[in-house]
């Protein structure tokens, strides 16, 4: 159930970068990462994507069972955010128009 936090959330330009490389990384695979596959894709330590990973489930974008590999998966408001994302241009913050009807 979408708990409505979006799009009041503000994730950091750090855990950004990790959404769009979990997203790049699930549609080439078909499946989500390892923290090594986003630690070696990323160039980053283990530390420090534990870091960004646990920021982003405490904004409740993303959630996942640390008993089991490759559990990290979006939630509802985390897929919200990269619908969200995907049209806005990260580079300004300023909606691109793709997917709005704008031009």
């Amino acid at each position: 159930m979408a708990t409505g936090k979006w799009p009041q959330v503000d994730p950091t330009p750090g855990q950004v970068k990790l959404s769009e490389f979990y997203m790049r990384f699930r549609a080439k695979h078909g499946y989500s990462p390892t923290l090594r596959d986003i630690c070696d894709g990323m160039r980053l330590k283990k530390t420090w994507v534990c870091e960004l990973v646990s920021g982003l489930i405490d904004l409740g974008l993303y959630e996942r069972d640390v008993r089991k590999r490759r559990s990290l998966k979006l939630t509802r408001d985390g897929e919200e955010f990269h619908r969200t994302l995907s049209n806005t241009d990260t580079n300004t913050g300023t909606k691109t128009g793709r997917n709005t009807g704008v031009t």
